[in-house]
């Protein structure tokens, strides 16, 4: 049962609950010889079951008054889905609009990255109940916003407050990665893990930091999904297959596109380059990681002082019940 006392000592006076079987009932009526009496076993029962009540009702209270509790546990969960790290970028550039292949530039009519990529993951996150989400925004350092929880109402909070004032200008892709994927770290392996990357740009990563990455990836055997939101003029992750190592500064989104390709595990890019481009990349996601998840849900401390309470009260009233309909009864001494 899991079952605690917050206050122990009042049970002390629990020996209180023999009370009722120490009193006689009714008032007794003499009678010369009372092998003429009939015997009353319903009276009995009656008489038996009065003093059980009582004996229930002054346990009640006192169990109540001691503070009967349901410890904190873990119980353990069995559903589809997994655990995601959603990796939301809050530069300067996310609050530009989303530029849209083969069309110019449209001014700041159009809906930002920011407010596109808000949505679309509130719609996400509240399509995949059995998830486990944990949210890191970032730009030039990476904020760690929740851990990992089932709780949907905090992500979304969480990732509208991502839209909260403006973002800086510089952005370390490569830090906040290995951020989001050390959240990982220590955790049993309950089921597929994810790290969704929101950005609408690349990063140029040191020798010793693919390698950090690389290595964290593999141990951790975390899948990653990049939604590129395109920015006017950029040329895109696909397009610049042909470009040498002396252009990575120019086009660093190419580059790191094709650093997390030889990583070895589990990588699919999304150019989102309209509404209906990130929509089809988000339904491609929750379509691919909805397989067996096992976790352990943490159950909190359950007071059960009041419910003992109302027990207490019901106990009470039906022996004031019994008092008023069944009257007093004379005992045949």
């Amino acid at each position: 049962m899991n079952l605690e006392f917050a206050q122990p000592h009042w049970l002390w006076l629990l020996p209180l609950a023999v009370l009722p079987w120490l009193r006689r009932s009714g008032r007794e009526q003499v009678h010369p010889w009372l092998a003429l009496v009939p015997r009353d076993r319903l009276s009995t029962f009656a008489d038996w079951t009065l003093r059980l009540l009582g004996s229930l009702m002054i346990v009640a209270i006192v169990t109540a008054l001691a503070g009967l509790q349901r410890k904190e546990q873990a119980i353990e969960r069995i559903s589809r889905g997994a655990e995601i790290v959603v990796l939301l970028d809050r530069s300067r550039s996310m609050d530009q609009p989303l530029a849209r292949a083969g069309h110019a530039w449209e001014g700041t009519g159009r809906e930002r990255k920011s407010e596109v990529a808000q949505r679309l993951l509130g719609e996400f996150i509240a399509a995949r109940p059995s998830d486990r989400f944990a949210v890191v925004l970032f730009s030039l350092k990476p904020l760690v916003v929740n851990a990992f929880t089932q709780q949907h109402d905090i992500v979304k909070a969480a990732i509208q407050a991502s839209g909260t004032g403006r973002g800086l200008s510089d952005t370390d892709i490569g830090t906040s990665l290995e951020a989001a994927l050390r959240l990982f770290s220590n955790r049993q392996y309950v089921g597929p893990r994810v790290v969704l990357l929101v950005s609408d740009g690349g990063a140029h990563l040191t020798l010793e930091m693919r390698n950090a990455l690389t290595n964290l990836i593999r141990r951790e055997r975390v899948a990653l999904y990049w939604i590129y939101l395109r920015s006017f003029g950029s040329r895109g992750l696909m397009a610049n297959a042909e470009l040498g190592e002396d252009q990575a500064e120019s086009v660093p989104e190419h580059f790191l596109h094709k650093f997390f390709q030889s990583t070895g595990m589990f990588y699919r890019a999304y150019e989102a380059e309209s509404n209906d481009a990130m929509e089809r990349a988000i339904e491609d996601i929750g379509r691919l990681e909805n397989r067996p998840l096992r976790y352990l849900e943490l159950q909190p401390l359950e007071p059960l002082d009041r419910p003992l309470l109302w027990v207490a009260l019901a106990l009470a009233g039906m022996l004031l019940l019994s008092q008023v309909t069944l009257g007093s009864v004379r005992r045949w001494r």
